[in-house]
């Protein structure tokens, strides 16, 4: 009998949403994602419960929002964890009388958390990009103001046609894929693909597209180490 694997927080969160906002039956969420169909049917009747009974007033709730929504704006997002553990230390620093398991675990419970994303539906589970500090600290309203009126001036001076504005972006391609999911024997510890190699070489591509609707041939960067 294969061993069940515990779900995370985030996991848990998605499967209860589904239900909840997406009008999902618990069988099917239940069978998609693994989680025990009584665990999930406790945890949705649980949260459809705390979305009416709440530690924390309606105010101050509003300001966890606000916060959260700055700090994953500044690319500085909570986890579910640290949002909890967030809204335990407010509680704590307002002297507001928490329920028992906040105060053995010194975070806020699980149900309280899936009860604040049901009430504050303009929150979700997102996967943040990995961004740099360097690209975050120079995107700002003085550079961006600086450039913008730069790029105006060149426009003034020179007088562009359409087809002499280009616009680019860059990606990165793996040389190996991840493979699609196949069908083997149930229990089997390890199925392999076969790939032309396991890790595979990170290929930067260029796109280029002009404000006239034109385009050129992508640029690709090939490392010499595959030859």
């Amino acid at each position: 009998m294969a061993k069940r694997v515990r779900k995370t927080d985030e996991e848990i969160q998605d499967a209860v949403e589904a239900v909840i906002n997406q009008n999902l039956s618990i069988r099917s969420v239940a069978k998609d994602t693994g989680i025990s169909k009584s665990l999930l049917a406790d945890l949705v009747k649980k949260t459809q419960k705390l979305s009416r009974r709440k530690t924390l007033t309606k105010d101050q709730e509003e300001l966890l929002v606000s916060y959260l929504r700055t700090t994953s704006k500044m690319c500085h997002g909570l986890t579910t964890m640290q949002t909890r553990e967030l809204a335990y230390q407010f509680a704590v620093a307002n002297k507001i009388v928490t329920p028992p398991e906040w105060n053995k675990n010194n975070k806020a419970g699980i149900h309280w958390l899936h009860g604040f994303m049901y009430r504050h539906k303009e929150l979700s589970l997102r996967q943040p990009e990995s961004t740099s500090l360097s690209r975050t600290s120079s995107f700002n309203k003085t550079n961006t103001t600086t450039f913008f009126s730069n790029l105006e001036k060149l426009y003034k001076k020179h007088n562009f046609a359409p087809n002499m504005i280009w616009n680019l972006d860059e990606t990165g391609c793996m040389t190996v894929t991840k493979p699609p999911k196949v069908i083997a024997v149930r229990g089997t510890k390890q199925v392999g693909q076969i790939a032309s190699a396991e890790r595979g070489t990170l290929t930067t591509v260029l796109f280029f597209i002009s404000a006239s609707g034109g385009n050129n041939s992508p640029c690709v960067y090939i490392p010499t180490s595959l030859f």
